[in-house]
């Protein structure tokens, strides 16, 4: 969950190849209650919970691989850590990396400075 918009509304954060709006209703994102009593969600402590469960899903970049550009996009062949295997790799937006994934992915464009970059990421 990214932001609580009103009571009624919150704004999720979705992968970007969903290509759905991320505004939903709090009741198709809040759990089922029976009884006839709605109690007001604490809206600190689901976007404390929402924000343990999106760190949990972190993955940390052994090594790029590549990089190669797909129409407008940039995307980043990773190897990561603890799956070695190359069906494990997957490309990536720069969107998706961490502080310790893009200190890998400037060092990745400083050993390799003909590899397509991203327009974020200042050259050294």
């Amino acid at each position: 969950m990214e932001k609580i918009i009103s009571p009624l509304a919150v704004k999720l954060t979705l992968p970007r190849k969903w290509r759905i709006h991320n505004g939903f209703p709090v009741s198709l994102v809040e759990p089922y209650r029976t009884g006839d009593i709605q109690i007001t969600p604490d809206t600190a402590k689901v976007l404390r919970e929402a924000d343990d469960i999106q760190n949990s899903e972190e993955y940390d970049v052994d090594e790029f691989m590549g990089s190669t550009k797909k129409e407008r996009r940039i995307l980043h062949l990773v190897k990561w850590l603890d799956y070695p295997d190359r069906r494990d790799w997957t490309n990536e937006p720069f969107d998706n990396f961490s502080e310790g994934g893009l200190e890998k992915l400037k060092e990745f464009h400083r050993r390799n400075p003909e590899s397509p970059r991203d327009y974020r990421l200042a050259k050294d």
